[in-house]
């Protein structure tokens, strides 16, 4: 399996391993585990006939998604040493409640899902998002994520990269969000957040101005045709050590 890191700045593509996902995403000193899996690979026995009835209201494949992001983070805190299965249940956002002492957070797709995780004790917050290529998205839309500044910058590219940028911010943005969320609790507008790109490769840095007291830091890769982006935000000590 490949990796492809999208340059945001000239659109190059570079060819990495798959295993070097989580350190390309991570620092490996922060001891953060992910686990991604296709949608239709999750064990039968993970998936009740209670489980699924207590998501009656959801269409079946949207059931499917839901218990993928769930197996992911099962078998992400596994990766940190937590053996026994525990329940993840979710807030009045949606958003899952890690146990105690973790956090962590979950993407999926039609297709995919992927989950991150980690000790608090080393990390305040992490993002994970997975969206992808083909996803469609009309121009008209870009400004529910979008400030006016990005919008004018998209504005000077041709369809097709401007598609693929336009979703290199969403996903980004979605990423963001969600650290925040688990950082603060706080629901921050899209269009709040700016992105700063690195000058060289597919990190970056980010904030909002909502809570401009985090920093979030990120990385962003294209692979099975997703776009994968994983945020992270940490205490201050950590970052200097």
């Amino acid at each position: 399996m490949l990796i492809t890191p999208l340059n945001p700045e000239d659109g190059e593509l570079v060819t990495v391993g798959f295993g070097s996902l989580v350190h390309k995403f991570f620092p490996s000193s922060l001891g953060i585990s992910i686990f991604e899996t296709q949608i239709d690979q999750i064990p039968s026995s993970f998936v009740s006939p209670t489980k699924i009835a207590s998501l009656s209201t959801f269409s079946s494949h949207r059931s499917a998604e839901f218990y993928a992001g769930r197996y992911c983070a099962h078998k992400a805190m596994q990766q940190l040493g937590v053996q026994e299965i525990i329940e993840i249940p979710h807030d009045k956002n949606h958003a899952p409640i890690w146990p105690i002492g973790l956090t962590g957070s979950i993407s999926h797709s039609q297709y995919r899902a992927i989950a991150v995780a980690g000790w608090a004790t080393q990390v305040l917050g992490l993002g994970i998002d997975i969206l992808p290529v083909s996803e469609d998205i009309d121009l008209r839309q870009y400004h529910l994520f979008c400030t006016s500044h990005e919008l004018e910058a998209l504005q000077n590219f041709f369809d097709i990269q401007r598609h693929f940028k336009g979703l290199t911010l969403l996903s980004a943005k979605e990423a963001a969000f969600k650290c925040i969320y688990h950082t603060t609790g706080k629901r921050v507008d899209l269009r709040t957040i700016s992105i700063l790109w690195e000058p060289i490769g597919t990190g970056f840095t980010a904030y909002s101005s909502c809570a401009e007291h985090i920093r979030l830091y990120g990385n962003q890769l294209v692979a099975n045709q997703h776009f994968y982006t994983g945020v992270y935000s940490i205490h201050a000590s950590t970052r200097n050590s």
